[in-house]
């Protein structure tokens, strides 16, 4: 999906808004909380307002909370050398084991190998090009 911006207006209430987008990489994962938050300040129930957001996003809030925190994750492994608590944390886990479970889930390989999957694409440009100088 990308990163996206997106509104839920109320209905018949034009100037009540809320926004429900970000950039993955430059802020933390909305919390379940937020979520709440979000629809209240729309003026919606919790159900009119995933049945809104999952209209506009085309996801869930669940699954866009998801897609969100591994989209953050995968460039926190690729970006730094945090150890896997720490990426667990900034993406939103408590548990250093859900999180690796979840990203297996999403991305089809453990956060290491992730990491190191990048680390040796990234070495093998830089490795060709000295061979062809």
């Amino acid at each position: 999906m990308g990163t996206w911006r997106g509104t839920v207006t109320t209905a018949g209430s034009g100037n009540r808004t809320t926004a429900v987008g970000a950039e993955p990489s430059t802020a933390t994962p909305p919390t379940p909380g937020r979520w709440r938050r979000w629809g209240q300040a729309a003026g919606l129930s919790r159900a009119a307002f995933a049945r809104r957001f999952t209209a506009l996003a085309g996801r869930s809030p669940l699954a866009y909370l998801t897609w969100w925190r591994m989209t953050l994750a995968a460039r926190l492994l690729r970006e730094s050398e945090l150890p896997l608590r720490a990426v667990a944390e900034r993406s939103g886990y408590t548990s250093e084991f859900a999180f690796a479970k979840a990203f297996k889930r999403e991305y089809g390989v453990a956060p290491g190998g992730y990491r190191r999957r990048g680390q040796e694409s990234e070495a093998a440009p830089a490795a060709t090009s000295l061979a062809q100088r």
